[in-house]
């Protein structure tokens, strides 16, 4: 395959050109599938199980991961059921407005050491995170609360369906202290 590029002087077939094109491709080609570890959890719709922040994840709220190709992200798009004890807000209120990025760590937490909180042992989790997340008007007139949204991914026992289980946090300073916990359906 050949590129043609156009200068000011002119049209030139270029090789390099075609190599640039073609590594493009590649890269663009390999972007396209998400990573293996996070596949489990995408296009199952789940429900926050818990909750202790009612305002920002609530309680019966469904939501589905969805893998985004073109941004390479996982977006989280949010569901409105009767049985919702809240409403979604903000950023979570636009279905598959929040994009979160996938970090790989070197195996899946349990529920059980997400709630111990151990920073250490958290950062060895895969997870999926965004930062700035709007998700609750602050105190403040005019203002929103920007979140950081820290989803660890649970994979319990075989045969078990995955869960997960939603940190939140502010960037500059703690806003709500606690956290979600999204059950399979």
């Amino acid at each position: 395959m050949l590129a043609y590029l156009t200068t000011h002087s002119g049209r030139h077939r270029s090789a390099a050109g075609a190599l640039a094109v073609l590594l493009g491709c590649a890269i663009s080609a390999m972007a396209a599938e998400p990573d293996p570890l996070v596949s489990p959890w995408l296009g199952r719709e789940m429900r926050v199980g818990t909750t202790n922040m009612n305002d920002h994840l609530p309680l019966n709220g469904r939501l589905t991961f969805v893998y985004d190709a073109d941004d390479d992200v996982v977006r989280v798009c949010t569901r409105s059921i009767p049985a919702l004890r809240a409403t979604w807000r903000m950023d979570l209120a636009v279905p598959c407005n929040v994009a979160l990025n996938f970090i790989r760590g070197s195996r899946y937490c349990s529920r059980q050491e997400v709630n111990t909180g151990d920073a250490e042992v958290l950062a060895t989790c895969h997870r999926l995170r965004s930062r700035d997340v709007a998700m609750h008007p602050a105190a403040q007139k005019d203002a929103v609360e920007l979140h950081d949204m820290i989803v660890f991914l649970i994979k319990g026992a075989e045969g078990d369906r995955p869960s997960a289980y939603v940190l939140l946090d502010s960037p500059a300073h703690l806003t709500h202290a606690g956290g979600g916990d999204i059950v399979p359906q």
